[in-house]
């Protein structure tokens, strides 16, 4: 959408830098939905947040309809980003909280996957259908959204916290696929102690922040969120500039056929997620995108040195797409990590924090891209995700507890025996 807003346009005719700033700006309003997001979550419930944003979303999509200028664009899709970023902290917690450990991972993978689809209808809407008409079949997929919230069901842990015990365990009877066993009624009295444990650490501000766990689990997903989001995926956005044409296909038609082995490998993430060791799959999945992104650079630098490289085209294909699918094999770990490393009394606020960070680092690496190509080249670009993506390989192998089938204070018990590593760096 982008180049065609570009290029002669009977809506709308928008140059580079405006270009830049409606890839960006929806970034600048998932940093404000995080803030908004713990008041909501905390208050309204797990169940209610989510249908109010597939309202938001109703009323977002047809606006787009009727806006032919650019500053009500940039403010549609400011508005976008706030709906975005209440919902990536809502589902994250939602999903931890309603599934059992061996199971987190294959439903954040899922998750995964229906995003992945979502993403790979929306190339081809955009791809084939005009403006107005992109918004109006957004519009009716958002109608479906607030259909599907008919089966959302309230977490336990939620209306544990609300005193609403009758509700939360015939909700967690339900979720787990069982009658009322002692099985259930454990699980139950364990969620209450954890509620209690963590309602003691909300009564201040002061004792918050005073926990050690709380800091280091907040440092760790903060850190996380940081490098991993300047690793490159952001500039997703500009895929039709990254790739060049070749002699059968158009940067429109190699951008439609990389969402469609991204999506294939969103689907094989479920396999990867539960068969590989967590720490492991996200420590060598960032190497091996570092990697994709060094022979991206290097393949650009000697093309714009005026080397000719057989299969140009091809290659630069081949290193992009292969990065996309490395990134979304890993994606429902990443997902799943920052609710999982974080406790009850700071789970809203650090999956704000979260968001937060993504949002700011995806907004500044989102509308730099174009000014550093227009400068420095294309290749300066993929050097710079080379080596972010190194550093949350790195910093992954060293600060991140293996998690998987533990249940929240297990992790918690992890993170406080490599306390003494994470004191260390926290000081420095």
């Amino acid at each position: 959408m982008l180049v065609k807003l570009q290029n002669a346009n009977l809506t709308m005719m928008i140059n580079q830098d405006q270009a830049s700033w409606i890839a960006s700006i929806h970034d600048v309003g998932r940093v404000t939905g995080p803030f908004i997001s713990p008041l909501i979550v905390d208050s309204m419930g797990r169940k209610y947040s989510v249908i109010m944003i597939t309202v938001m979303l109703f009323f977002i999509w047809p606006s787009q309809i009727y806006i032919r200028n650019i500053y009500l664009l940039y403010f549609a899709r400011l508005m976008f980003g706030i709906t975005n970023g209440i919902s990536d902290v809502v589902g994250s917690i939602y999903v931890t909280e309603n599934c059992s450990p061996e199971f987190r991972p294959v439903i954040a993978a899922l998750v995964s996957i229906m995003f992945a689809a979502g993403s790979f209808l929306e190339l081809i809407i955009a791809t084939y259908l005009e403006y107005r008409s992109t918004a109006a079949v957004n519009t009716m997929i958002s109608i479906f959204a607030f259909s599907a919230s008919y089966f959302c069901i309230e977490t336990p842990s939620f209306l544990i916290l609300k005193d609403k015990y009758e509700k939360a365990i015939k909700n967690l009877a339900w979720l787990r696929g069982d009658t009322m066993s002692q099985e259930i009624l454990d699980e139950l009295e364990t969620l209450k102690n954890n509620v209690q444990h963590e309602k003691q650490k909300q009564k201040s501000l002061r004792t918050l922040f005073s926990s050690t766990d709380n800091v280091r689990g907040l440092c760790v997903v903060f850190s996380i969120y940081v490098i991993a989001t300047a690793t490159g995926g952001t500039t997703e956005a500009y895929s039709v500039m990254i790739f060049q044409p070749t002699g059968n296909f158009s940067p429109y038609e190699l951008t439609i056929l990389s969402g469609i082995l991204h999506f294939i490998a969103i689907c094989i993430s479920p396999i990867t997620v539960s068969k590989i060791n967590r720490k492991i799959l996200l420590t060598v999945g960032f190497s091996l995108m570092g990697l994709c992104h060094i022979c991206t650079s290097t393949l650009f630098y000697l093309h714009n040195s005026n080397y000719e490289i057989t299969s140009f085209s091809w290659l630069i294909f081949a290193s992009v797409t292969l990065f996309s699918s490395i990134s979304a094999m890993i994606s429902p770990a990443i997902f799943v990590i920052r609710t999982e490393l974080l406790p009850l009394s700071v789970r809203a606020l650090g999956a704000s924090t979260a968001v937060v960070t993504s949002a700011v680092t995806s907004f500044c690496v989102a509308k730099i891209f174009l000014p550093i190509t227009a400068r420095f080249g294309m290749e300066t670009n993929f050097l710079m995700y080379a080596i972010m993506s190194m550093l949350t390989s790195v910093f992954v192998y060293y600060m991140v507890p293996e998690a998987e089938g533990e249940t929240s204070d297990e992790i918690q018990e992890s993170l406080e025996k490599n306390g003494e590593f994470s004191d260390v760096i926290l000081v420095n």
